[in-house]
């Protein structure tokens, strides 16, 4: 064993730091704070259309 690494592991675990994380109301809970995050989502981020290529390369290594 190393000494001197960190492990951080359930960090969010209940609806209140859930919500924090994700930058939202504390106050927010279940179907609320899932309704929220949707909004933020939809607001916040816009798909890339698609790009179409002729060709790419393929690593065939990792497969």
């Amino acid at each position: 064993m190393n000494a001197g690494y960190r492990v951080l592991g359930n960090m969010v675990t209940t609806p209140r730091r859930t919500a924090m994380g994700l930058g939202l109301s504390p106050e927010a809970v279940g179907l609320d704070l899932v309704k929220l995050w949707r909004t933020k989502i939809r607001r916040a981020f816009k798909p890339l259309p698609p790009v179409e290529v002729s060709a790419a390369p393929v690593d065939l290594q990792d497969l």
